[in-house]
């Protein structure tokens, strides 16, 4: 009923801020981790899930500062009783999200908002394959929550052990877009898109 897990992918990053004229290109390794906990069998599991961007491989301009990121999100997911493999769950929760600038020239800090996050997955032999949406309205501050201010992403995962066989390690590919027009009160504009290729390793399963 408790599992934990931990990635390594490589991430390209367009991200651009105005009014400031701001335009970056930076393709970081990012660290993700998670830890869940089904706490009522088959029906409602409790998810912890972080990234952080590790270090960048290359930026265009390579003058600019380093921007990292940092996300996290709490939530509850629903387990749809469907008998067999094949698995689907809803889950709402609270999304967090900030950069980090050396100078503070630009960037954008402490966004939050409610999210919610659906799942499938579906068997493919002794193996399977994963697909989630999420979306988030995100903001400095409650009042600017609107469909203006948000995090869209979708991925895909496959699993490549076995099923049964332990650790379990998947390849995962992720995309997402984040769009705010208000940040503290400023008529600021950011926008960032992001694609990723990397593996997951669950190392943790036991039954509490």
């Amino acid at each position: 009923r408790f599992s934990a897990s931990l990635g390594l992918g490589v991430t390209g990053m367009l991200y651009n801020e105005q009014p400031l004229g701001v335009s970056l290109i930076q393709v970081p390794l990012t660290l993700k981790g998670g830890l869940a906990y089904e706490f009522v069998r088959s029906m409602f599991e409790a998810q912890l899930n972080s990234a952080f961007n590790l270090v960048n491989l290359w930026k265009s301009p390579s003058t600019a500062d380093d921007a990292r990121f940092l996300s996290a999100n709490l939530r509850v997911d629903y387990l749809f009783p469907f008998k067999g493999r094949f698995k689907m769950r809803f889950g709402l929760g609270w999304y967090a999200w900030t950069m980090f600038v050396a100078d503070q020239s630009f960037g954008v800090r402490y966004l939050t908002g409610p999210e919610s996050f659906l799942g499938f997955s579906f068997p493919t032999g002794r193996r399977n394959l994963g697909l989630y949406f999420k979306y988030a309205p995100i903001a400095s501050f409650p009042s600017a929550f609107s469909i203006l201010n948000y995090e869209l992403a979708s991925g895909l995962s496959f699993q490549l052990t076995p099923i049964g066989v332990w650790p379990t390690v998947l390849i995962n590919v992720d995309a997402s877009a984040l769009n705010v027009d208000v940040v503290e009160n400023a008529q600021n504009r950011v926008q960032l898109y992001t694609g990723s290729l990397g593996s997951t390793v669950v190392f943790l399963r036991s039954v509490l």
